[in-house]
């Protein structure tokens, strides 16, 4: 039997143990969140050669067995071994969803700009570090978590091409959809319409109907409960005091 080794990683609340063989070389490109913390999930890695697409992963419980027919030359890379297992679908059994958004950390508040792929979410993103010091937690992915009635923003393990994935939790503040335009000004759209397109950068298990109540009532639970803005705004670092004076001067 193949010797093995592992390590624990914890995200907003959710602690994943990832086995693998002690020979392989490791890329962990998640050590900022190492953790202590009982596992909710094991996932183990089993080398085989006959392994199709299709059975690539099997849960079994809380245990994800994931195949690969070798272990890569540049060692075991964490974040796509948490990907590959499909653990962005398990947050959802803990009062927790993986947004697509760049999320940055100002006066101790998280604000999160989300929006298709494209539209400039790390560039806003990078105007409020620039103007205002703000700090970049993650370039491209969020875990929003809810707890006691509450929405938090927690680092995670993918952070798309940014390569910027820190571990820090922070209350939202305000979610912000973006849209590129000509001037800075909020876009009143209806409700549900905002509802729709925050749904369409949340990850979730499409042909899981337990997974699409779940996230359903997250997102709603969310948008009702966090100032939730459309901003059409310039390529411009204006757009950064014209969304602060909207934040912080709306009440």
């Amino acid at each position: 039997m193949r010797s093995m080794k592992s390590k624990k990683y914890t995200f907003g609340g959710v602690t994943f143990e990832v086995e693998y063989p002690d020979t392989a070389n490791e890329n962990d490109n998640c050590a900022a969140f190492l953790s202590g913390e009982m596992p909710d999930y094991r996932i183990q890695l089993c080398i085989r050669d006959d392994i199709s697409p299709g059975n690539s992963c099997v849960q079994t419980g809380n245990v994800i067995t994931k195949f690969m027919k070798s272990i890569p030359d540049t060692g075991i890379n964490t974040a796509s071994v948490l990907a590959g297992s499909k653990a962005a679908f398990l947050f959802l059994n803990h009062d927790a969803f993986i947004l697509h958004a760049s999320y940055i950390v100002h006066n101790g508040q998280a604000i999160l700009f989300t929006a298709p792929s494209g539209t400039g979410k790390s560039t806003q993103a990078d105007y409020w570090k620039d103007e205002r010091g703000a700090e970049i937690i993650n370039g491209d992915r969020v875990l929003v978590t809810r707890r006691n009635g509450q929405f938090y923003a927690n680092g995670i393990y993918a952070s798309g091409t940014s390569g910027i994935c820190k571990n820090h939790t922070a209350p939202i503040r305000a979610i912000v959809l973006l849209e590129q335009g000509e001037s800075n000004t909020v876009n009143a759209i209806p409700p549900r319409m905002m509802f729709l397109r925050i749904l369409c950068e949340c990850s979730y298990d499409l042909n899981d109907t337990v997974q699409c109540a779940k996230i359903t009532e997250l997102a709603a639970d969310m948008i009702n409960s966090v100032t939730t803005l459309c901003y059409r705004c310039k390529k411009s670092p204006d757009a950064v005091g014209a969304l602060e004076r909207i934040l912080w001067n709306r009440e």
